[in-house]
């Protein structure tokens, strides 16, 4: 486990078991839904950064186009160190899934991932992250309890929840089940003043947790955060 007194991906569970992969699985490769068989490492990670589209985003939206990009640059420059399968995602008072577990190796440009564009009227956090744990769940119970997997959510947003249906209680126990598996770890970048109190109702490890101001500055600051924390995963 990484341990810092900052923002830091902390995987769960604190104590790791050596896992025997099986010969094959599969993964929904996102486009239509059919199965892509893949030959397990020893260490598979699915990584998922989700971006906060909402118009607030506005202000900074080249900025957080740089950050984006510098983050998952970091993840494919470190994917020789695991099989790493990436999922982009942005929203506001819905979900975009712009890339679905796909091997970050096989990534040609990463400026051209995403055309960022933050408009939206809302900012649905709650729905967003229960959106990218199905879609991730979908791909766990396709592996046996066994198999050395392991799933990191990234949420990126400059507000709180205010829009969707789904309840913090409702997220709450959802991503508690999902920490109960083992295999879950869960990353927040939250605007200044936010975190106490979102460690506290979701129980994700202050480290977990990142504050960041909605500026030039402050976007760089956080870029250099997550950067530095995925290193360490």
């Amino acid at each position: 486990v990484s341990k810092s007194k900052g923002y830091a991906v902390t995987q769960h569970p604190v104590n790791q078991v050596n896992y025997v992969p099986q010969t094959t699985v599969y993964v929904n490769d996102g486009s239509n839904c059919s199965a892509t068989p893949v030959v397990p490492s020893n260490q598979i990670d699915y990584i998922a950064i989700v971006l906060d589209s909402s118009a607030s985003m506005r202000s900074i939206q080249y900025d957080a186009k740089a950050m984006f990009d510098l983050i998952v640059t970091n993840i494919k420059n470190n994917a020789s160190k695991n099989k790493i399968y990436l999922s982009l995602y942005t929203f506001d008072s819905g979900t975009q899934r712009i890339l679905h577990a796909t091997d970050v190796t096989s990534i040609a440009n990463v400026t051209r991932l995403i055309n960022y564009s933050p408009n939206g009227s809302a900012t649905a956090i709650f729905n967003a992250t229960t959106q990218v744990i199905n879609d991730f769940e979908a791909i766990r119970k396709s592996y046996s309890a066994t198999d050395n997997v392991s799933f990191v959510i990234n949420i990126i947003t400059d507000g709180e929840n205010n829009a969707g249906n789904i309840s913090a209680a409702s997220l709450n126990q959802y991503m508690q089940s999902m920490q109960n598996t083992d295999k879950y770890t869960f990353a927040f970048m939250l605007p200044v003043g936010c975190k106490n109190k979102f460690c506290s109702t979701f129980q994700i490890p202050n480290g977990n947790v990142a504050e960041w101001e909605q500026n030039s500055k402050g976007t760089q600051a956080a870029s250099t955060i997550s950067t530095q924390s995925f290193n360490q995963y």
